[in-house]
């Protein structure tokens, strides 16, 4: 302190005052206050939990709604029945102007390759005595 008034007399001087100061009950009034403010949140928050209930139950059945008319609807939508003849028919009427050959021929080898790989991969997997099947084929 004495060096504090040899360094600032004037603030030496200056009488200590407490400049932070306490309303008289203030913590003993707190955690009522608190609690009182944490219960009126919780009601607003039912409140507001409470009518987005509702906008999400509306929407929810909005949705089952569309859901169904859609289902329905490209049910009724099925296509023709088309028999074999009629389509044997519009392939020989429009082969040349409509389909392209190459694109066919491409289709087709590569449905063979498909099936070929596919008997081969059943015939190795199985127990099949190649003797047994050898005279089969003869």
């Amino acid at each position: 302190m004495e060096e504090l008034k040899n360094i600032a007399p004037t603030l030496a001087n200056r009488a200590k005052k407490v400049h932070f100061d306490v309303p008289e009950d203030y913590f003993e009034l707190l955690p009522h206050q608190i609690q009182e403010r944490c219960a009126s949140k919780q009601s607003t928050k039912k409140q507001f939990f409470a009518a987005n209930k509702f906008r999400v139950s509306i929407f929810a059945s909005v949705g089952i709604l569309m859901v169904l008319y859609f289902a329905f609807s490209v049910q009724k939508q099925k296509t023709p029945d088309v028999s074999t003849e009629e389509i044997s028919h519009y392939i020989s009427q429009n082969m040349e102007e409509e389909f392209d050959e190459e694109l066919l021929m491409e289709a087709i080898s590569t449905e063979k390759l498909n099936s070929t790989s596919k008997m081969e991969e059943y015939l190795m997997e199985g127990d099949i005595d190649e003797e047994l099947l050898t005279n089969e084929l003869l």
